[in-house]
């Protein structure tokens, strides 16, 4: 019976020692998080991030747009030293992909009969229901672009 109590005592005291280990191993991992600088901040809507992204895509090369704070494309590009060479090409595509996103959306809601290929919205039995064919694509490409962007700002701020 003691020695089955001393098992038990001495695995339950093993457990709080590796407990108290990873506490103490982890903590420094903590503060230094808490500490770090995150030079962006996530955009509030969808209408900021693809404003954004316009803007980015329509300003000179030689940095235009808001001066106080850097557009995604630069963030993207200030990242590169710090980045792995796969992390930052997977910044760079998933930007890309971002954009060709945005450019589908505002074609789409320009004319979304003209990209009805498989005719939905044609066929569709009246009115309601091509309002939300049109209204359930133009939300799967915003959440796209926005995955596209939470990628981007996952694989530059870790």
């Amino acid at each position: 019976m003691d020695v089955i109590l001393n098992r038990k005592s001495l695995t339950i005291i093993s457990l709080g020692f590796l407990l108290l280990l990873i506490l103490l191993w982890m903590r420094p991992l903590a503060e230094g998080l808490s500490t770090q600088v995150v030079s962006m901040t996530p955009l509030e809507s969808m209408e900021a991030i693809i404003q954004q992204a316009i803007e980015e895509n329509s300003a000179p090369a030689s940095g235009g747009g808001n001066l106080n704070r850097p557009n995604l494309r630069e963030e993207i590009e200030q990242a590169k030293g710090r980045l792995s060479k796969s992390d930052y090409k997977a910044a760079k595509s998933n930007y890309q992909r971002m954009a060709e996103h945005i450019r589908k959306l505002e074609n789409y809601k320009k004319d979304p009969y003209k990209f009805d290929n498989q005719g939905f919205l044609r066929n569709a039995p009246n009115e309601q229901a091509r309002q939300k064919i049109i209204e359930s694509r133009i939300a799967h490409l915003e959440q796209e672009i926005q995955a596209f962007y939470n990628n981007i700002l996952k694989i530059i701020h870790p």
